[in-house]
Order: structure tokens, then sequence, then C-alpha cells
């Protein structure tokens, strides 16, 4: 089984829309006044960093990228600070830092390749989607609940 991988082109093409849609240079891809602001300022996002990651460990691809090209076993607060690290800068920092850092976490994932010995159907969704959408969901919950 493949997946529809997002290439560099593409990813450049979405970077253009979000570098339209940005508040502005200084405000980054959100901007102080947004929702997104509010809720990933509070130190409640961290609680919920072990829900976003139960979620993609999950997912059979991830679980398996992990096993075989990632540190996290080894070092997982090393993982944790990295993660944050990304995450906040593409959150935080101003358009050209959120931007380069979106660059630097697709050239990390696009350099991991594998096969999974089954397949399943439930599981065909694009991983990136799922991934970031569980990202998203934790703070928001954490937050609301």
């Amino acid at each position: 089984m493949t997946s529809a991988a997002v290439g560099r082109e593409d990813l450049e093409r979405q970077l253009e829309v979000v570098r339209a849609l940005a508040p502005g240079e200084m405000e980054g891809v959100f901007g102080p006044d947004s929702l997104t602001w509010r809720i990933d300022r509070e130190a409640l996002t961290f609680l919920g960093a072990g829900r976003a990651l139960l979620l993609q460990l999950a997912h059979p691809w991830v679980a398996a990228a992990i096993a075989e090209h990632s540190k996290t076993v080894d070092d997982p607060i090393g993982r944790f600070q990295r993660t944050f690290a990304v995450v906040f800068t593409m959150v935080f920092g101003t358009l050209d830092q959120a931007l380069s850092a979106a660059r630097a976490l697709h050239r990390r994932h696009a350099a991991i390749h594998g096969r999974l010995p089954i397949t399943n159907g439930a599981f065909q969704r694009r991983l990136s989607v799922s991934s970031q959408r569980s990202c998203s969901a934790a703070p928001d919950l954490c937050h609301l609940g």
C-alpha cells in the first residue's frame, strides 16, 4: 500500500495560502487575537500533549514510524521538547519563523519511508490530517474541559 505524500511543491503552494491569509509578518500565522493563541498560551496545553500522543500512536503508521525512525523511546523528554519547540514556533513565531518551521518539519517527515506488513481499511485516511487534528484537538479539550 502506498499513500499520497505531500510533495515539496504542494507544501509551498499551501504555505503561500497561509502567507496570504496571515494577519501580518510579526503576528505570524494566527496572531495574538486568535483563538489559537488564547488556547495555546495556556499551561493546560501541556496536559493535552499526552492525549495527542496516544491518539497518534494508535495509528499503525505512526507507531511503526516512531519505532523505526524516532528516538522517542530512548529520549521522550527530548522528543517532547522538540515537538513543542516546533509547534510553538508555528503558532507564536513570526510568519517567516513559522513557515521555516513547517518546511523543516516537512523535510524531517519526508525522509521517513517504510512498509507495513498489513493494511487496515480503517487507517486509509491521510495521516498528516489525522495527526494534525489530534495535536490541535488536545489543547482545545483541556481548555474547555
